[in-house]
């Protein structure tokens, strides 16, 4: 998940991946990391975001090569983890 965060990884493909179940794979990482699999996917797309904002890219360009359908999931995503709009945060 971490190299394929910009892809759209399903449970589907977790358990196809892994070879158990879709409530076994959501069963088990809750259990391992505290937080369910998308939740986890969203955050690696929120952190490779706050890296391509400080570098100075502009945020409709970072929310669709990061996963994000549109610039308004990224604000919403990224304000939720960081607390501040990625307008915001490009301009600090």
């Amino acid at each position: 998940m971490d190299a394929n965060f910009a892809d759209d990884i399903g449970l589907d493909d977790l358990a196809q991946a892994t070879g158990v179940s879709r409530y076994q794979i959501l069963r088990r990482f809750k259990t391992a990391y505290g937080f369910t699999p998308h939740a986890y996917l969203i955050d690696c797309r929120v952190r490779a975001a706050r890296k391509r904002l400080a570098a100075g890219e502009a945020p409709a360009d970072v929310a669709t090569d990061c996963g994000f359908y549109d610039q308004s999931h990224l604000n919403r995503a990224f304000k939720a983890r960081v607390g501040v709009t990625p307008a915001r945060y490009r301009a600090l």
